[in-house]
């Protein structure tokens, strides 16, 4: 299924003023983590580029600001794609699973439940890897080696940068790990 498609199928689904309160709430989601992880310190904001002036389209990234604080943006088309998929894996998962657990997956109660975790792993995932990219200290290298303060994927020229490789894989690793189990203490990452 193409990116499109995905895009299309959310928004099926939802009036435009049901999608900006979930976008409030997420927002709160993200800060909600920050507080119960104890990150306040690194004065980190959260924000959904709802305007599209800050983020490329179906994007997020962390930025550095001039005053030692940072954001994580993202952009609303990206959230949008990732709830496409999620109703598109929740009917995967109907599909193929359907003969084995028919009367549990048949309650619409329980296909809504599954769309929303996938979806919070996707969404959690992706802000973890920012996240990671600011504690793990990638955002101040990138600007002590290269005046960036935000990390680019690729250079104008479309080369991979060796280095920035590495920090988008070392921010994977950790996302990953802490989106699977959720609970994880990011404090001893932050300090080791």
């Amino acid at each position: 299924m193409e990116i499109k498609e995905l895009y299309n199928n959310s928004l099926k689904i939802e009036s435009d003023e049901i999608r900006a309160k979930e976008f409030n709430d997420l927002e709160i989601h993200f800060e909600n983590i920050l507080n119960k992880e104890n990150l306040n310190h690194l004065n980190i904001s959260i924000y959904i580029d709802k305007m599209q002036t800050k983020v490329k389209r179906r994007n997020a990234h962390a930025e550095m600001l001039e005053n030692d604080s940072y954001e994580i943006v993202f952009c609303p088309q990206l959230l949008t794609v990732i709830e496409g998929l999620s109703i598109e894996l929740t009917n995967k998962y109907k599909e193929y699973f359907t003969e084995i657990d028919k009367k549990r997956f048949y309650d619409k109660n329980n296909r809504n439940k599954l769309q929303g975790y996938i979806y919070k792993y996707f969404i959690n995932h992706i802000f973890y890897h920012e996240l990671f990219h600011i504690i793990r200290g990638h955002l101040k290298y990138l600007y002590n080696t290269k005046s960036l303060n935000i990390i680019l994927e690729f250079e104008e020229s479309n080369k991979k940068i060796l280095d920035n490789l590495y920090l988008e894989v070392d921010a994977d690793k950790y996302a990953s790990i802490n989106s699977v189990l959720g609970s994880f203490n990011i404090l001893e990452i932050y300090e080791n």
